[in-house]
């Protein structure tokens, strides 16, 4: 039954590659609103997870990461004034407790989420 089960971590992963790989540059249509604030919360709440149940002490609070992950979105082009960036706390703590729940094992988790926030997580503690 376990192989079926398409862990969350990994979800979370994917869509934080799709993040990161385009930090990079400045898209000329940015992605809906909604895929936004998915990506976004994304990358906080995988950073949140890390500091909070990896003990990852070097990993910035909520406030910086947040204002890192809209500081990427804005150097994207994409429009964080937006009605629906007013969704993303929640959205935040609904993906941290979709990773709390996910059966994958903590160790594991924590190791994917620190290589595919890596990048993400220097920029914070750059900047903080």
């Amino acid at each position: 039954m376990k192989e079926n089960i398409i862990s969350v971590t990994g979800i979370i992963v994917v869509t934080l590659c799709v993040f990161l790989a385009g930090c990079q540059q400045k898209s000329a249509s940015a992605p809906a609103s909604s895929v936004q604030i998915d990506q976004l919360s994304s990358l906080v709440a995988g950073s949140k997870f890390l500091r909070e149940q990896c003990s990852n002490n070097t990993i910035p609070g909520d406030a910086v990461l947040l204002s890192r992950a809209i500081s990427l979105a804005e150097k994207k082009g994409w429009n964080t004034y937006a009605a629906e960036y007013q969704e993303i706390n929640p959205k935040i703590n609904d993906k941290m407790t979709m990773i709390t729940r996910d059966s994958t094992s903590l160790p594991q988790k924590c190791q994917q989420l620190q290589l595919s926030l890596a990048n993400f997580i220097a920029e914070t503690q750059h900047r903080s």
